[in-house]
């Protein structure tokens, strides 16, 4: 499950839990918190994350059960509409509007940098423009095991939107077909393939609407994925993070967002050869 903080995943993971199940007992918040987040945490620590949650009035413990403290949840819900209606409104998404023919490129200084840009420029033209499908290549599965968490959190919001997500990859080897089945993203049908239409590393395309996203990475940063899934055969050689690390590396990475009814159609029908549409 995803976490709303990521900076603070137990009480993150806490004040989901409790919001999900109203009544929650303490003993089960522990054990959901290893299973659904990841996260260990001590009973001890629990009972004081807890307590200090209880101080602030956010949450209400009566015995063993917990809930969220109403008034507290009435400011979110208040903050979270007032949030939502700002950032859904036309004169802040109208830089993500382009024209027919238009496009705009960003510099980024490492893949970490970019992603952040990428995935909220994409992420306002779903809320703008009007289409059922969402295409997408990767060379690899990069992101299943790097920023796995933001990738989750990405898709589910795209997939919310009623959306189906296409991904293809560029490759099938053990790496790609390992981190494709474990790590599974909502709402997205994955294939794998040798031999895709577009070039097999150093590139990613995002296709909605007449919307287009293109990513360059530089010849080193690909390198240095690619040795990762030419050289791992089995899951207990790889080197998670040093895997993490490239996304990092200080390297010019290019973004280009344009906008072209015809370039995405004929970018689609290369799609839809892979995918049951």
């Amino acid at each position: 499950m995803l976490s709303y903080d990521p900076l603070h995943p137990i009480q993150s993971g806490i004040i989901q839990l409790v919001g999900k199940e109203p009544g929650i007992e303490v003993p089960t918040i522990l054990a959901k918190l290893k299973t659904e987040f990841g996260v260990m945490v001590s009973k001890q620590n629990l009972y004081k994350i807890i307590g200090k949650l209880i101080d602030h009035q956010v949450l209400v413990k009566n015995r063993q059960a917990v809930t969220l403290h109403q008034p507290w949840l009435e400011n979110m819900y208040t903050f979270i509409s007032n949030a939502k209606e700002v950032y859904q409104n036309k004169e802040y998404i109208q830089d993500f509007q382009l024209e027919e023919g238009e496009q705009k490129v960003f510099m980024a200084d490492s893949l970490a940098l970019l992603d952040g840009t990428w995935g909220h420029i994409m992420g306002s033209v779903c809320d703008i423009a009007h289409s059922h499908h969402y295409f997408v290549y990767h060379p690899h599965p990069y992101y299943r095991f790097g920023m796995a968490d933001i990738e989750r959190r990405y898709w589910q919001s795209i997939s919310d939107k009623g959306i189906a997500i296409h991904l293809l990859y560029g490759n099938k080897t053990y790496l790609d077909m390992y981190s494709s089945q474990a790590t599974p993203m909502p709402g997205t049908q994955d294939v794998l393939t040798d031999t895709p239409p577009f070039p097999k590393e150093g590139y990613f395309l995002n296709v909605y609407d007449d919307y287009i996203t293109e990513v360059y990475i530089t010849d080193e940063i690909a390198s240095r994925f690619k040795y990762f899934y030419d050289q791992v055969t089995d899951i207990s050689q790889f080197d998670i993070e040093h895997f993490n690390d490239i996304f990092r590396m200080k390297a010019q990475t290019k973004f280009i967002f344009r906008r072209s009814k015809k370039d995405a159609e004929l970018l689609k029908e290369k799609f839809r050869k892979y995918f049951s549409i």
